[in-house]
């Protein structure tokens, strides 16, 4: 068997109000699931900046939920939510073949984060300095069983999933746009794990937030996910990301 060399980077210290992050952030044991439910495109970009456009295909927009319980993690364990539209940005015309073989080799596209809850100080400081990502902080219950996951976002959403036990297919690296002073950060997020796809799952409305009023914005609370996939043993990389120049 060949030696796992999957964490065998070269890290170095940033700067953040909380401390300094070694970077990249290792993300070594953590359970995740994540939906992709097609909505309107013009909800789509009633929630995304000037920057970018709704990438549609058969006249629909993609909206993505993510839910993650970080157990072992290099600035320790802590829970997130992240909610995301798929974009491309203004006047491109990005490669749906290239993006589907390999989404890192199409630079013109990814999914830009609207919101991106979590638990702990740390994690909102280095999101929001590093990466200019729309972090809060905000309690968060995730429940990862054998057949079922169950996520609350305090006093905003309520994600039940059924999971499914097959087909497995290799984890998919999360490629995040953001805009950080005014300046495009793309952002490639390897990954090494297995993930399931499959399962029936729910989103809810419970209360007032900025995912809250996300959710609502999009319709994600009335459509059917397209697919659902999860994961127990999800394993990421986080660099920072990339500067691809101004926004505006």
């Amino acid at each position: 068997m060949s030696e796992d060399r999957f964490f065998d980077v070269a890290r170095a210290p940033s700067v953040t109000s909380e401390g300094p992050v070694d970077m990249p952030i290792l993300y070594r044991s953590a359970s995740a699931l994540g939906l992709v439910v097609p909505v309107d495109p013009a909800k789509a970009a009633s929630v995304v900046p000037a920057a970018f456009e709704p990438w549609t295909s058969f006249g629909r927009a993609f909206a993505v939920l993510c839910a993650f319980e970080y157990r072992e993690t290099t600035i320790g364990p802590y829970g997130e939510l992240g909610i995301g539209v798929l974009v491309r940005r203004k006047g491109t015309r990005p490669s749906w073949l290239r993006f589907l073989r390999d989404m890192r080799a199409e630079e013109n596209a990814a999914l830009y984060v609207v919101n991106l809850p979590v638990t702990t100080t740390a994690a909102r400081a280095a999101g929001f300095e590093l990466w200019g990502f729309p972090k809060y902080v905000a309690e968060m219950e995730t429940r990862f069983e054998p057949d079922r996951a169950r996520v609350v976002l305090g006093g905003e959403l309520e994600i039940e999933m059924t999971r499914a036990r097959r087909p497995t297919m290799k984890g998919l690296p999360l490629v995040l746009y953001s805009i950080k002073d005014g300046r495009v950060v793309r952002t490639v997020v390897d990954v090494s794990h297995p993930q399931t796809l499959g399962g029936k799952a729910t989103v809810k409305v419970t209360g007032d937030g900025p995912c809250a009023r996300t959710v609502r914005a999009l319709g994600m609370d009335e459509k059917k996910p397209l697919f659902a996939y999860s994961t127990d043993s999800m394993r990421s990389i986080l660099p920072l990301g990339r500067d691809l120049g101004p926004a505006g």
